[in-house]
């Protein structure tokens, strides 16, 4: 499998929805996403991409709560569905 920004997304979306219903804190939850996807991509890709993956967490959480997410100096504001 080649491992590019489209797969680790896919990938962080699979974890998070598995860690989704666990009973634990987020941010325990997000350094469960983070070693499963570690263990999946190994260690090289996973330090490489490590920011992305990250920060792709804090932005899907951020959506999912309906908060303000900036870009560009502009304010959005995100809906909850």
């Amino acid at each position: 499998m080649e491992i590019n920004e489209d797969t680790i997304f896919n990938i962080i979306l699979s974890f998070m929805k598995q860690a989704e219903n666990k009973k634990m804190s987020g941010r325990l939850k997000k350094e469960l996403v983070m070693s499963l996807i570690k263990e999946q991509i190994g260690n090289e890709i996973y330090e490489r991409y490590k920011p992305f993956i990250s920060a792709s967490i804090e932005f899907i959480i951020n959506i999912s709560k309906g908060l303000k997410i900036k870009l560009n100096n502009k304010k959005f504001f995100c809906f909850n569905i």
